[in-house]
């Protein structure tokens, strides 16, 4: 598998090949990076639309009892 690489033409396409695929690797690096993208809307301070409160979690009661299996 390696005897065409042993030659002048066979090193510089083997060069050819690793640079090709440490490309696509820098590539698929740079795409796969998160880069946050500037707002082009801005918020409007005399709107009367109010943003949602956050959801709170419902209050449970508790029976006091552990859960079965679980000893103290």
């Amino acid at each position: 598998y390696t005897k065409p690489y042993s030659t002048l033409l066979g090193q510089l396409v083997l060069a050819f090949l690793t640079a090709g695929f440490i490309g696509v690797l820098a590539l698929m690096r740079q795409l796969g990076s998160f880069r946050r993208i500037p707002r082009f809307l801005i918020t409007d301070p005399s709107s009367t639309v109010r943003l949602p409160a956050p959801a709170t979690e419902p209050d449970v009661p508790g029976t006091g009892r552990e859960p079965e299996g679980v000893t103290s």
